[in-house]
């Protein structure tokens, strides 16, 4: 699994700049939705007492979902953080990314083995709706830094802000013509 990790490391090096951030998180979250998912199909459909072909396609898929981990949100978060904050707040943003990363892992490395007696061949589901949840959050809330000044990434968060706001407002004062009737 380390050379999986190792090849996928170098692999979003020399690719992260080429596609972005932003759809490089976004295709991997995809693709890990898919593979989680057929991790658990055939976890399910597999006969525990032999090697059938389901066996071997869970391990394809858990090596290949650890690929995908690796090319995207092991690696995008790290680059990803010190570009969405100014200088005063960078360094406690990116430790606090790095923590969330460390804690992250610690927890999911303890609770597996509970979560696998728990959950049997379903717990790559949990695993599927997290990255269904990542995915969303990243598609909705996560901008494109690539080639952006942070000035011009706090300008698309606060035109973001303020449609937002302004849509509310709008609402609001519709909705205040319409009782007043």
């Amino acid at each position: 699994m380390g050379l999986v990790e190792l090849l996928a490391s170098t692999i979003n090096f020399f690719v992260i700049d080429r596609v972005g951030r932003r759809p490089l998180l976004l295709y991997t979250c995809a693709a890990m939705v898919v593979l989680n998912a057929l991790i658990t199909l055939s976890l399910t459909l597999a006969n525990p007492n032999e090697a059938d072909a389901w066996a071997y396609i869970s391990m394809l898929c858990i090596y290949c979902s650890i690929f995908a981990f690796s090319i995207g949100p092991a690696n995008v978060s790290f680059i990803l953080a010190p570009e969405l904050f100014s200088q005063g707040p960078r360094p406690i943003a990116v430790s606090v990314t790095i923590q969330v990363n460390w804690w992250s892992m610690f927890l999911i490395n303890l609770l597996f083995p509970f979560l696998q007696a728990a959950m049997d061949a379903y717990m790559f589901a949990l695993f599927t709706a997290f990255m269904v949840y990542y995915t969303v959050f990243t598609y909705f809330l996560v901008p494109e830094t690539k080639l952006k000044s942070f000035e011009e990434i706090a300008a698309q968060f606060r035109s973001t802000k303020k449609t937002k706001k302004d849509e509310n407002h709008n609402k609001n004062i519709t909705d205040l013509a319409i009782t007043t009737e």
